[in-house]
């Protein structure tokens, strides 16, 4: 969807159809790149009259760093949703950003109950390889949160 000097937009699809965005560093891409599935997307997308997928109509930071990226999605959406794969990549921390220090993001989690936890975690800025905005998912859990 859109390529920076750091990160690259790519669309989330769920089920074939579009769900969201996730940007994720170009450093881990550049060798990783596996195109199996682009035909089945496309057709999906197709079929559900969302071809060509659109393009976040927000301006990401995608030409610089994590905490960047992460302050231009959290001004353009209530919920962020971020990930540090290399820890596990089947998790991920749905919550916004709440301070910084020079290598840490601070952060607040959403729950399951779409409560906020009472405590703050710090996550290294430099871990985290993937910020996602815009999912259905994070959509709904904004609303029951009534943010």
């Amino acid at each position: 969807m859109a390529i920076g000097k750091k990160w690259l937009v790519l669309n989330v699809a769920t089920a074939g159809e579009p769900n969201g965005w996730a940007a994720v560093r170009l450093s881990d891409i550049r060798n990783n790149w596996d195109a199996k599935g682009e035909r089945f997307q496309r057709r999906a997308f197709e079929l559900a009259h969302a071809w060509p997928p659109a393009a976040p109509s927000l301006p990401l930071a995608i030409d610089g760093d994590v905490r960047e990226l992460i302050e231009s999605a959290a001004a353009a959406f209530p919920l962020v949703t971020i990930f540090v794969e290399e820890d596990d990549p089947n998790i991920c921390f749905i919550g916004e950003p709440v301070g910084w220090t020079p290598r840490k993001l601070i952060w607040r989690n959403l729950d399951l109950d779409a409560s906020w936890e009472a405590y703050e975690v710090k996550y290294k800025l430099s871990d985290i390889t993937r910020v996602d905005i815009g999912g259905r998912y994070e959509s709904l859990l904004a609303r029951v949160a009534e943010l």
